[in-house]
């Protein structure tokens, strides 16, 4: 039976960056899934999370390639803490969500689904084009009695340590 040490495997950039773009590829994927099959369409706040967890995927394959280089430390841990910085915002942003979700606090402008007072049919076409697919106080899909929002927020504090650990890991001496 092989032992595996994590500390090992996080010390490689390229093997954290690999995994650390499959997570969130892999994230990503699962919300999709999500969204398709428990028909749950996602709301402005969700796409914003969505677009945090692209982002990291661009920094781990930016991170992928730069360690075919020979500056590849320097670099590394500037990305893998880009990496960090990003879940620390998509954090932010989940428990933004969590709260509007649970009425703390009132949602941006994006996150609420209003009525029109359209009187034409053009009126009326122009307004369900430009509204928002779900408000963002709206729960339309949780997972034993949590909310995708609160999942997220879960992983993403959980990534976001995890990037950190490693870029503390890569500036020891």
């Amino acid at each position: 039976m092989v032992v595996l040490n994590i500390n090992t495997r996080l010390k490689s950039p390229s093997t954290f960056f690999l995994g650390l773009g499959l997570i969130a590829l892999l994230t990503l994927l699962g919300t999709y899934l999500v969204e398709t099959l428990f028909a749950a369409p996602p709301c402005v706040l969700c796409l914003y999370q969505r677009a945090l967890y692209i982002a990291v995927i661009f920094l781990c394959i930016a991170g992928w390639c730069v360690n075919r280089t020979k500056w590849k430390s320097e670099l590394s841990v500037i990305l893998a803490g880009l990496c960090a910085a990003v879940f620390l915002v998509g954090t932010i942003l989940a428990l933004y969500h969590v709260g509007v979700e649970n009425s703390w606090w009132r949602g941006t402008e994006g996150c609420n689904a209003k009525g029109t007072e359209a009187l034409t049919v053009a009126e009326l076409k122009e307004a369900i084009l430009s509204a928002p697919m779900v408000s963002c106080g709206d729960v339309t899909w949780s997972l034993f009695g949590l909310s995708l929002a609160r999942w997220n927020l879960f992983w993403s504090a959980f990534l976001s340590l995890v990037s950190v650990y490693v870029v503390r890991i890569w500036t020891k001496k």
